[in-house]
């Protein structure tokens, strides 16, 4: 086989490893990619013209693969397509940055270049977090364990030093970072199951409502998708009861049938009655056809009526106000539910960017108004544990989640709304993202999700029945964050660029002086 046709054979086989080479595609393809999938493309064109071209081309098409789910634009529009664009040239553009140096830059430098590229991707360029390189190494349960290390981008870092190792030909290196995830992840599982084990437990009750967008939002009136709710619970007591983001339409306080009917309705699906007061916000004030006013039944006298009658607190995502928010409902409370407000919105579908687009953004997709920011990182207590609900995107952002267990949650429960996109892979890659949460922060990581993946994940990252224990610990990730794998980042690569040469130069050309000058003058001296 001669020179070209080689380079373009290696050239698709890289191509295919890492494109498919994700937890979400082809789990078997993600230790070759870790391994090696990225060296092979760089050691196949490393000679040619258009090295830098055919890198760009190269991950362009990687990226391609990774966010197809994008392309599911039935709900978003074609304009979307636009953002996927966008997106896939700018990570094949800083791929591409990447490979002008890997010939010149250490390992450690290359590796630190690109894990800065990610973090600088999400805070300062587009606030997207998907697809970070180190996803390769969570595609089974030892390797993923490394992210209690450094988190996210230490994975990110990990698989671009095991590929440059590779092709700089530092093999006794290379061995070393291959193997050292999966030993790490054994010895870790194996300290730490046996206290899972005898850590306290938690019974949860997880409601997928598995609505499409027109089922929740016109299709289905609310009171029947109650009645959809109750037909899912099991009659087995629990401590928590969870729905998804956004599990009903309207907000908490909206009136959405007399207080009479609703009472009927669910005395005829349960023989108890543990109503709530007839207060805000379980009821609203109500206009009738006739143009009398009564008092209505809100989301929240229904969800504070199944905490009654089921001893279980409630948790529910669901619109307060101008928040797009989660509501914890305990037992026998009059009080009204505990509330934490979404602090990070989601470009033009929660927040609008750019004032300006108002008028387009109305036009195209009928939305008239958005969603305000929180700006507290609350809390929720229950006898068994104090835990905190990244919603949707939140769940994402490592930083995030992270300030989240900082400030004393032992527990997360995740509530999200991933039928935007239908028959995408990104619930699936949603996911695993919650996947690595877990591991990062040391908890038991709770998933609701509306058509997506709803699950309980232990602190391995592995899937558990619904009686789950409140088990946690502090990781080296929960004390250091982010903060610890982005300064050696910045450490590593300050070692390799040209000012830290000349700063070399320079120290080395003023000891040369000096052991110079102490040479004439000794001389001098003795004459």
């Amino acid at each position: 086989m001669n020179r070209p046709l080689s380079n373009l054979f290696f050239c698709i086989i890289s191509w295919v490893i890492v494109a498919f080479g994700n937890p979400a595609w082809v789990p078997l393809l993600g230790p070759l990619a870790s391994a090696g999938g990225y060296a092979l493309f760089w050691w196949s064109f490393r000679n040619h013209a258009k090295y830098l071209p055919l890198s760009f081309l190269w991950y362009a098409g990687v990226t391609a693969i990774h966010l197809s789910w994008m392309t599911s634009i039935h709900y978003m529009g074609p304009l979307f397509l636009f953002v996927y664009l966008f997106l896939i040239l700018l990570f094949a553009l800083q791929f591409a940055l990447l490979s002008r140096f890997v010939f010149t830059f250490s390992p450690l430098a290359g590796a630190s270049l690109w894990t800065l590229f990610e973090w600088l991707r999400i805070f300062l360029f587009t606030g997207f977090t998907w697809d970070p390189v180190g996803m390769t190494l969570a595609c089974y349960t030892p390797s993923t364990q490394l992210a209690s290390l450094f988190g996210v981008y230490g994975l990110s870092f990990w698989v671009i030093w095991t590929n440059l190792a590779l092709l700089r030909k530092k093999l006794v290196l290379w061995a070393f970072l291959f193997l050292f995830p999966y030993a790490y992840g054994l010895i870790y599982e194996s300290a730490l199951r046996p206290q899972i084990a005898s850590s306290p437990s938690l019974a949860l009750q997880l409601i997928d409502t598995n609505l499409t967008i027109e089922e929740k939002e016109t299709l289905i009136p609310p009171v029947d998708q109650w009645e959809l709710l109750w037909q899912r619970l099991d009659s087995s007591p629990c401590d928590l009861i969870v729905l998804p983001e956004g599990a009903l339409p309207y907000s908490l306080s909206t009136p959405l049938c007399s207080v009479e009917f609703a009472k009927t309705l669910w005395q005829a699906h349960f023989p108890t009655s543990p109503f709530p007061p007839l207060r805000a916000p379980f009821v609203s004030p109500r206009e009738r056809l006739d143009g009398t006013t009564d008092w209505g039944a809100t989301h929240a006298f229904f969800a504070q009526t199944l905490a009654n009658h089921s001893g279980a607190s409630v948790l529910m995502g669901c619109s307060v106000e101008r928040y797009n928010a989660a509501t914890l409902f305990l037992p026998g409370s009059e009080e009204g539910p505990q509330t934490y407000a979404k602090n990070i919105l989601v470009p033009v579908g929660e927040y609008l960017p750019c004032a300006f687009l108002a008028p387009l953004i109305e036009k195209l997709f009928g939305i008239h108004s958005f969603f305000m920011a929180g700006d507290d990182l609350k809390l929720f207590s229950i006898p068994q544990a104090s835990f905190a609900t990244p919603i949707c995107l939140e769940e994402t952002r490592s930083d995030f989640v992270h300030r989240m267990r900082k400030s004393g949650a032992t527990l997360f429960v995740a509530l999200s709304n991933d039928a935007w996109f239908p028959e995408s892979r990104l619930a699936r890659q949603h996911f695993e993202q919650g996947r690595l949460r877990a591991v990062e922060n040391g908890t038991f990581f709770v998933r609701v999700c509306n058509q997506g993946i709803t699950t309980a994940l232990n602190c391995f990252g592995e899937k558990e029945s619904h009686m789950i224990h409140s088990f946690s610990w502090r990781t080296p990730y929960t004390f250091w964050g982010d903060a610890a794998i982005l300064l050696l980042s910045l450490l590593f690569l300050a070692a390799q660029v040209p000012v830290a040469s000349k700063w070399r130069s320079a120290l080395t050309f003023s000891k040369l002086f000096k052991r110079a000058s102490f040479v004439v003058f000794a001389k001098n001296d003795s004459e």
